[in-house]
């Protein structure tokens, strides 16, 4: 699976992700993640896992291979300007990228914003109770 940065506005909590799922996360997005954490904490905490439960989470680079997935969906786009309004950023059109390079899907919490991409970047809807094992004993999602 990959995320996007909708996802890390909510939270990043292991019961909403399938058990055993790995965790592939955009360099693009990587760099927003470690600048926040850094803030929060005051630290570097970048090759750190993003927490409990996320040994299995990689970087997937910023390749050329990406780059070239990211050029294709700006430029096959029905429309480009619908991709790069306000609420769809270049962080997220890298994560679109990268989850059709490594042909992983996308959550998502607004998976309406990529429907200017053609359908190409396959979107779940995060949010969904999907690893019961991961929710604290008193059964309600992790904050």
């Amino acid at each position: 699976m990959t995320i996007d940065t909708t996802v890390l506005d909510v939270g990043l909590d292991p019961a909403k992700f399938r058990p055993n799922e790995a965790l592939i996360v955009s360099a693009a997005l990587a760099l927003d993640m470690q600048a926040a954490m850094s803030f929060k904490t005051g630290r570097n905490v970048l090759g750190t896992s993003y927490g409990p439960g996320w040994e299995e989470s990689t970087v997937a680079p910023l390749d050329q291979n990406v780059l070239k997935t990211y050029e294709m969906l700006c430029s096959d786009a029905p429309d480009p300007n619908p991709l790069f309004r306000q609420e769809l950023t270049r962080t997220d059109l890298v994560c679109a990228a990268t989850s059709i390079w490594f042909k992983a899907p996308l959550y998502t919490t607004r998976p309406w914003m990529y429907e200017g991409t053609g359908k190409k970047v396959r979107t779940i809807q995060y949010g969904e109770i999907r690893n019961k094992k991961a929710l604290p004993e008193s059964g309600e999602a992790a904050d």
